[in-house]
């Protein structure tokens, strides 16, 4: 297997499909949540259940997996997003629904939680109407989330994203972009009450993902720009602060002319993003994995990411092919000192944006 990086495998089961890992840091221990099922098409999909794996060497090696929640028939599980409120560990998991012919209809997310005295799982009640939770964050004392769902009109399909406060359980619709499909939402905290949610455009011809600024606005959150970013072919965006002048992307890329889809990481300028002027953005991308399946990158079960700074390595979980009969969930660890060579700024580049102040003393 010819990895860029050195790669550990996080789990794999040759006789099951896993997939779409989460990733998460916390008291020490790294929890890696991810899909558990027969395959990637979700009408056919007979059972699913989510699994979580936990390491206390930075990902060398990793426990037994434990289950979190699973369904089977109508039902079927999707993605999980880990986060963590008031000291305890949460599970945010995409719960759908089909019908007889297994048509698939969002059906909202609900919330695992994790005892953390007792080492097991409990489901909570539902959320919000939505499916694909992005990874949650923090705003002083309300949690944030954005999810989609989807609705077919005579023009064809659209995709409505919602930011949701969950300690409160409200929701708000974010706008339409014209002439965008814009799904696979992640959520970066820029500043004390300004957040970043970027998409993944979906309309099939390689445009970049797109970028919302939303002001907090004391638990009243409204968008006060949105725009392109520079991450060309950008599918599952997970966008997230890298220190205290610089973000971190992790992405799976697909172009405009070629169905190959492999993964990517790109070093951003925090003041830089909040812009929306395409001069101010500047994005030092990087490879992360390139699959090695029977059909190469052109296989879809790859690049849905989630990162986590560990000591002095970047780790990438993912979900590969490589040369299994199905997909497995796969760490890449990344030295910092290859990170840290992207994306240096100069002082003229780390002022605050506007009145949103983004830019932070260091070590702060």
């Amino acid at each position: 297997m010819n990895e860029i990086w050195p790669t550990d495998v996080v789990s794999r089961n040759d006789k099951v499909f896993e997939a779409f890992p989460d990733m998460l840091l916390h008291n020490g221990v790294l929890y890696c949540s991810y899909l558990v099922t027969e395959q990637h098409q979700v009408s056919k999909r007979v059972w699913s259940r989510i699994d979580v794996r936990t390491s206390t060497d930075a990902g060398r090696t990793w426990s037994d997996a434990q289950t979190v929640t699973e369904a089977e028939g109508e039902y079927t599980l999707n993605t999980s997003s880990l986060g963590v409120h008031d000291g305890n560990l949460f599970a945010l998991v995409d719960h759908i629904t089909k019908d007889d012919s297994g048509r698939i209809d969002e059906d909202g997310q609900f919330i695992c939680r994790f005892d953390l005295d007792g080492d097991e799982w409990t489901r909570d009640t539902k959320t919000v109407k939505g499916m694909i939770p992005s990874n949650p964050i923090q705003m002083g004392e309300r949690i944030y989330m954005v999810c989609q769902y989807d609705r077919i009109t005579v023009h064809g399909r659209v995709c409505a994203n919602v930011l949701v406060e969950l300690t409160e359980r409200t929701s708000k619709v974010l706008p339409f972009a014209p002439g965008r499909v814009l799904c696979e939402g992640s959520l970066t905290k820029l500043g004390d009450s300004l957040m970043a949610a970027t998409f993944r455009d979906d309309t099939g011809i390689g445009h970049p993902a797109y970028k919302m600024m939303i002001s907090e606005g004391d638990g009243d959150p409204s968008v006060i720009r949105m725009g392109e970013t520079t991450l060309l072919g950008c599918h599952r965006p997970r966008v997230g602060e890298l220190d205290y002048s610089r973000l971190l992307a992790t992405y799976r890329f697909i172009g405009m002319h070629t169905r190959d889809r492999n993964t990517f990481g790109a070093v951003l300028r925090s003041g830089g993003f909040a812009s929306l002027e395409a001069a101010d953005e500047k994005a030092d991308i990087f490879p992360i994995h390139c699959d090695t399946a029977p059909n190469g990158p052109a296989s879809p079960d790859q690049g849905y990411t989630a990162w986590q700074v560990v000591g002095d390595e970047l780790l990438v979980a993912n979900y590969v092919m490589n040369d299994a009969p199905k997909a497995y969930i796969a760490l890449h660890r990344i030295p910092m000192d290859y990170i840290n060579q992207r994306g240096t700024l100069s002082e003229s580049d780390t002022g605050p944006v506007g009145s949103a102040g983004i830019a932070k003393e260091q070590g702060q």
